[in-house]
């Protein structure tokens, strides 16, 4: 795994407009693959899409990815393109420091009804779920 892109990753995030939590790469064929430091989701009826070829994986994607079946959802290993947005219904983005972070905005376009969406939270009750389950602390108490 390289570390290459951390520098120009932080210099574009100091960039980003008051507000925006963060910046979304996307693909010459205009599908969305990742943020800047995150993994991207979205979700259209009970599908759960994200790019799988051309994103980083990462820990909380994939305990993301384990959990998606318990909640309903199929899993589409293909990212959404920036011009279907209208038609998805939620959206979010993964990692450590963020675990599952809802998106309801994209450049300036609401994300179904501009508010976390019930599959989202619906993830996000079950990771946290999973995390307190399985996690143990490294410090003691």
């Amino acid at each position: 795994k390289s570390t290459d892109f951390i520098s120009t990753a932080d210099r574009t995030k100091n960039q980003l407009p008051a507000g925006v939590n963060e910046g979304l790469m996307v693909g010459e064929d205009g599908v969305i693959l990742e943020g800047l430091s995150s993994n991207f989701f979205a979700i259209t009826g009970r599908t759960l899409r994200t790019e799988e070829e051309r994103a980083l994986s990462g820990m909380t994607r994939a305990l993301v990815l384990e959990v998606a079946a318990s909640t309903g959802l199929d899993l589409d290993r293909h990212g959404i393109r920036k011009s279907e947005l209208p038609s998805v219904e939620e959206c979010f983005i993964t990692s450590v420091s963020r675990e599952i972070l809802p998106v309801v905005e994209i450049d300036d376009q609401p994300i179904g009804s501009g508010v976390p969406g019930p599959r989202t939270v619906a993830l996000m009750t079950a990771f946290a779920a999973l995390a307190q389950r399985e996690a143990r602390p490294i410090l003691p108490v």
